[in-house]
């Protein structure tokens, strides 16, 4: 419900993965949309890692009316800090292969460097973190 997010951005850049740059500075707010193709049926969960707040959205393609928020962080956590703090990681998700996933996240950063990224992990295998272009290869 940040009102930053209803003006139009400073900047927009193409990004290869989930994530933003590790030191974005102060007083910023930054948002990441991408789609994720299910690589193969199973239960995932999303993670989120940011300094300082934020929140994670997922919605089937094309309806937005399912659209639902599914983690949220209310103070910082470390770069690579993907699990420890309540709500930054789904609950798990059962997703089918092919079904296509869009995803926001939106950050609101005060004082400090500044980061946020979205990571997916498979219940029983596949983990990326943070999400890249190359999900449907399996990740990493």
């Amino acid at each position: 419900s940040h009102p930053i997010f209803t003006q139009k951005p400073d900047q927009v850049l193409r990004r290869t993965q989930m994530s933003t740059p590790t030191d974005l500075g102060t007083q910023v707010a930054t948002r990441l949309t991408g789609e994720i193709t299910v690589p193969k049926t199973g239960k995932y969960i999303f993670s989120i890692t940011a300094d300082d707040r934020a929140v994670l959205f997922v919605s089937k393609k094309n309806q937005p009316s399912s659209r639902r928020e599914i983690a949220r962080l209310d103070s910082w956590t470390e770069p690579e800090s993907w699990r420890g703090r309540e709500g930054q990681n789904s609950l798990p998700m059962p997703l089918n292969r092919g079904e296509v996933l869009e995803i926001e996240a939106l950050h609101v950063q005060g004082g400090g460097p500044g980061h946020l990224k979205v990571g997916i992990r498979e219940v029983s295998g596949m983990v990326q973190e943070p999400i890249t272009s190359n999900l449907s290869n399996g990740g990493s």
